[in-house]
């Protein structure tokens, strides 16, 4: 046997010995390819319970340096569905960028009004094409700071907000958390867990990271739907709010996106601060607290200044003696508030010659007073109003999502009611057992 072919047959022995394909060649001259077979698929083992699912989920959030996918918005009392990309990548500060860019189209409209919103990191950005604006926001100190700005913007509903804090997925530990079964799809297996807290926010415009149920892909743990729920909701109850997310891409690094809005040409930018960069002036402009101590019930109220439409200035709560008042932050864009507008209406109505008073605090931009007015007049919202252009006052009353409304004795300052007994058919009892409480409490 000659040397040359010696080699070959002791190369074909010892990727054998090794556990390793070969490629056999005619001519024993040439090197031979040697390949390993391939790894065995990763075994799929299902999370035991809702915890469990919660923590692995969590986890894959936690790996992941970067995630793209498509996310479809669609809900009760929306005027159409969104559709959007979502990009999200991890920031070098820490935090996560973010850009979406969609549409939201009217359900009897061919025609979509387009959204971009972006943030690098430091400042977010948003195309406001109508207006031939470009606004933004500066050093915004958390999520729900962004996630309130998105949803002034109208882009938070696709963003799973639930995964980009600090801690992904984290509920109270008072949350129920129970595993669901879902049935597989095109061979692909998926879990969903099912999040209820005790008086939840109700899900606002796509960007309340309260509860819901949750849908997973086992073989990556991520998200592929949520669904929100009205607060109390049975289980049998169809959600307010459904984000699908598909083509789900997940990197464990950077991958970029359009992170850094351009401002078009011919475009103007309107600059606002967050919380991190407020000039001294801008701090010194908003409300103080100048008495009370929380914003649950049995606190005493924060107290503020304000100005209304025709700017006249109201004082909460001295200007509200011998009232109840209902204090409701809401937004011309926020569908769920504009669905919670007939049962203001009607216990304004049938309560107001008995002692409520409603002030309506709505945090539209600075730009949006006509289309306030508006709404107002539509909606018959004939109560009083202040414009909180800078969400000065929703900070003070930490509102991150709304509609959120509180009820207050206009004597003491002291907050009756809040949560889900101030909205639906709930608000109106309520009203009435605080006006007989108050008016049993002179005699």
């Amino acid at each position: 046997m000659g040397k040359r072919a010696m080699v070959g047959l002791i190369g074909v022995a010892l990727a054998a010995s090794a556990g390793l394909s070969t490629a056999w060649a005619q001519d024993a001259g040439k090197p031979i390819e040697l390949t390993r077979p391939a790894d065995k698929p990763k075994e799929l083992v299902m999370p035991t319970d809702g915890k469990a699912a919660l923590a692995a989920a969590a986890k894959a959030m936690t790996d992941a340096k970067w995630i793209s996918y498509q996310a479809k918005v669609e809900g009760v009392g929306m005027n159409g569905d969104y559709t959007a990309t979502v990009t999200t990548e991890r920031a070098e500060a820490g935090g996560w960028k973010v850009a979406v860019k969609g549409e939201l189209k009217g359900k009897s409209s061919t025609k979509g009004r387009p959204f971009e919103v972006a943030f690098d990191g430091a400042s977010i950005r948003s195309i406001r094409e109508s207006e031939k604006q470009v606004g933004e926001l500066t050093d915004p100190a958390d999520v729900e700071e962004m996630m309130l700005f998105f949803a002034k913007e109208r882009a938070a509903a696709p963003v799973a907000w639930e995964t980009l804090g600090d801690k992904p997925f984290a509920f109270p530990d008072s949350a129920d958390i129970k595993l669901e079964t879902v049935p597989d799809v095109e061979g692909e297996k998926f879990y969903a867990v099912r999040v209820t807290i005790k008086d939840a926010k109700p899900a606002g415009e796509g960007a309340d990271a309260f509860g819901g149920l949750y849908t997973f892909a086992l073989k990556d743990n991520m998200l592929r739907k949520i669904e929100r729920f009205r607060p109390n909701a049975k289980a049998t109850d169809k959600p307010m709010r459904t984000v699908t997310f598909s083509k789900v891409e997940v990197a464990a690094e950077p991958k970029g996106g359009a992170f850094v809005l351009s401002v078009p040409k011919g475009f103007t930018v309107k600059t606002q601060a967050g919380k991190k960069s407020m000039k001294p002036a801008e701090r010194q402009s908003e409300p103080k607290k100048t008495a009370g101590t929380g914003t649950k019930v049995g606190d005493t109220a924060i107290a503020f200044e304000g100005k209304d439409l025709d700017g006249g200035t109201i004082k909460f709560p001295g200007d509200f003696k011998n009232k109840i008042v209902m204090v409701d932050f809401w937004a011309t864009w926020c569908h769920p508030c504009m669905e919670e507008m007939p049962h203001i209406a009607e216990a304004y109505d049938k309560f107001a010659s008995q002692g409520l008073e409603v002030l309506g605090v709505s945090i539209d931009g600075a730009g949006d007073a006509a289309k306030i007015k508006s709404t107002l007049k539509s909606k018959k919202m004939s109560w009083l109003h202040i414009h909180d252009t800078n969400s000065a006052i929703s900070r003070l009353y930490a509102v991150t999502s709304i509609p959120r409304a509180f009820l207050v004795d206009g004597d003491t300052g002291v907050i009756i009611a809040a949560g889900n007994d101030m909205r639906g058919d709930a608000l109106a009892k309520t009203i009435e057992k605080a006006i007989k409480d108050k008016q049993a409490s002179k005699k």
